[in-house]
């Protein structure tokens, strides 16, 4: 790493030397960039990693207490990474699946076990989750830590310059890269300046998330109830705790969170039908709004795309971040074999090749969760009367369900290194 730039822990600022250059400069510093940061720091690159929230009093909001579903495949990132023994005991393992559909007969159940693994994944708070990741930062003397926003990027001469604006200190660095990785969130402002575009759904609706209490807990299984106004999934979080992710209409995603804690949980308890004996403690409720954003490009000049900034997807099945995850992994792995073949990690072959081995999983994923929300979405679609059929044939095909649970797994096709625990 260059002798100039200052090390720091994510809590404090670091003054930024201008002109300073590293191999990788990463935008956005939630817990998709801090793992990338963590992963190429270990494949040998030194790194930049600038978010604006580092060093301030509040807390970044990609670390707010909400419930975050963790693949398979994502906790072995972790684990790679040194994250996950520090993480392991705040998580909650997800064991079995229950998926039903809210007015109808027939319902899906997978169980691990069946599938021939112990869970499935498992459920962890952001902000737990946004610590570990953190602390892991922290222990690696190749990452640089700076509050800040990258706000351009201009390639050139074996390079990408780059702006570094840290408006809170009122100051701004250029500084040189060979790569810029974009991970600043779905709504990506580093994205838009780079003259990126996106395809964009308004599913006009929003989440709500919260920690909810219930009466009669089923252990380590999670509940995906489908509605005609979205999905609502609740997500073990141990004892009689589930983090609830609510999807349904603007208007009544707005009633729901203006309600006591008693209507609230009146209303969600109809929603299951009994099923975990209703609910008796609500707590604080997040409202944000759902859009399907997928950026046309993940890779330009020096640049690729990570996590929300390549594809922001509906809050379904939970796959958003685990896809997040998973490029952060082969985004690692090309450029660390890009090292051992002499190749700077912003070499075209390099990218083509993230490119390449990403463009799969990201259509397959992207088709899965907008199929979801259209499938479920509209209780007088011609196909309505086939989804409930459909469900308990899907709960007779062991096959069938193992196929699906390997993909939600983060197990289908060609799985990174640091997915199967080994580390770049």
């Amino acid at each position: 790493m260059p002798a100039s730039a200052d090390i720091v822990r994510l809590h404090a600022r670091s003054p930024l030397v201008a002109g300073t250059r590293f191999d990788v400069a990463v935008a956005g510093g939630g817990a998709v960039g801090a793992a990338l940061a963590c992963a190429l720091a270990d494949s040998g690159a030194s790194v930049l990693l600038a978010d604006p929230w580092f060093g301030v009093a509040k807390s970044s909001p990609a670390f707010a207490p909400r419930p975050i579903a963790l693949s398979f495949a994502t906790e072995r990132v972790l684990a790679s990474l040194g994250a996950w023994e520090g993480l392991a005991p705040a998580v909650t393992p997800i064991e079995s699946i229950h998926v039903s559909e809210a007015g109808r007969f027939g319902a899906t159940r997978l169980k691990a076990a069946q599938c021939g693994v112990e869970r499935f994944g498992s459920v962890v708070t952001a902000d737990a989750l946004g610590q570990a990741l953190r602390d892991a930062v922290a222990r690696r003397d190749a990452v640089c830590c700076t509050g800040g926003r990258i706000v351009d990027a201009h390639p050139g001469d074996g390079k990408v310059v780059s702006r570094v604006a840290d408006d809170a200190a009122g100051t701004s660095r250029h500084i040189g890269a060979s790569l810029v990785a974009v991970a600043d969130g779905g709504r990506s402002e580093l994205r838009d300046a780079l003259g990126i575009d996106s395809a964009v759904r308004d599913y006009r609706q929003c989440a709500i998330a919260a920690v909810v209490r219930a009466r009669a807990p089923r252990e380590h299984t999670a509940l995906e109830r489908f509605t005609t106004e979205g999905p609502v999934a609740l997500l073990p979080m141990g004892g009689k705790c589930y983090g609830l992710v609510w999807s349904c209409g603007e208007a009544h995603a707005e009633e729901l969170g203006r309600l006591d804690e008693g209507a609230f949980a009146g209303r969600l308890a109809a929603v299951f039908g009994g099923r975990l004996g209703g609910f008796d403690a609500i707590g604080e409720r997040t409202l944000f709004p759902l859009r399907f954003v997928r950026a046309n490009a993940i890779v330009a000049e020096r640049v690729a795309l990570v996590g929300n900034a390549a594809n922001r997807l509906h809050p379904v099945a939970g796959q958003g971040f685990n896809l997040g995850m998973r490029d952060v992994a082969c985004l690692a792995e090309v450029v660390a074999a890009a090292g051992r073949e002499g190749c700077d990690p912003g070499d075209p072959s390099v990218l083509a090749r993230y490119r390449r081995w990403r463009a799969p999983d990201h259509a397959a994923v992207a088709r899965f969760t907008d199929g979801l929300v259209d499938l479920f979405g509209h209780r007088c679609s011609p196909i309505a009367p086939l989804r409930a059929p459909a469900l308990v044939a899907l709960d007779l095909m062991p096959g069938l369900k193992r196929a699906l649970a390997r993909r939600a797994m983060g197990l289908a096709g060609r799985v990174p290194r640091l997915a199967l625990g080994i580390r770049a």
